[in-house]
């Protein structure tokens, strides 16, 4: 259950993550202290600054290899961060730069949607974070299959994936509940452009049809639970 991409963090440098973020939980931060806490979040929504980059590269790579450098934080810090509030930082803000500089050749989007269902399916067995990281990190699946859609068949077959869920236990199929929920939510949201509106009548055409199933079939169970007879 780990996203492995070079250059990540050192510990150094997680803990000196974790303790600035930790100020916009910490009731005795100061004023100061939150405001900085609050930039630094917002800056890691951003690839990391050129001018930490090794020199040379035309401007196209350089940006890429900004934004993988990133990603690589922001996945480190998932992978090993005992912070609750660094791991919700870290899954909002990989959810922000997945949005704002998609690109399906080079983002590794399949390996961080298989991140997020592993890590979702492990909390339903057994809890360790609270449940606003698993929003977050529901909201980032729900992103990442929208954004890949359209150019990867492994994003339009998510609801297969979703179907260990449905088969494991009562905490796996609420959870399942939920994702299909949040997905459908984010597919709904209004398209603002002519990819957006190919992409919500594909997901009509394929896809909501068989969440409608599934939320039919949930009924059904609860209401044959209620009433045995």
């Amino acid at each position: 259950l780990a996203l492995r991409l070079r250059g990540g963090l050192d510990a150094g440098q997680l803990a000196e993550f974790e303790s600035i973020l930790e100020c916009l939980q910490r009731p005795d931060a100061t004023p100061q202290q939150r405001q900085h806490a609050q930039r630094f979040a917002l800056s890691l929504q951003n690839p990391v600054d050129l001018s930490t980059l090794p020199p040379g590269g035309d401007p196209v790579s350089r940006r890429q290899a900004a934004v993988a450098k990133r990603l690589a934080q922001l996945q480190h810090v998932l992978d090993h961060s005992t912070s609750h509030t660094a791991q919700v930082v870290a899954c909002n803000s990989l959810t922000a730069l997945a949005t704002s500089h998609w690109d399906n050749s080079t983002l590794p989007h399949i390996e961080i949607r298989n991140y997020a269902l592993s890590f979702l399916f492990a909390q339903s067995a057994t809890p360790t974070v609270p449940v606003y990281v698993s929003r977050a990190m529901t909201r980032l699946l729900s992103r990442i299959t929208k954004l890949g859609w359209l150019e990867n068949e492994v994003h339009r077959g998510v609801m297969k994936q979703m179907e260990r869920f449905f088969d494991a236990s009562a905490r796996h199929y609420a959870t399942g509940l939920l994702l299909l929920h949040d997905l459908v939510e984010e597919m709904d949201l209004p398209a603002t452009n002519r990819r957006g509106v190919i992409l919500r009548r594909q997901f009509l055409l394929q896809t909501l049809n068989q969440a409608f199933a599934r939320a039919i079939d949930t009924l059904m169970r609860i209401s044959s639970m209620a009433d045995p007879e």
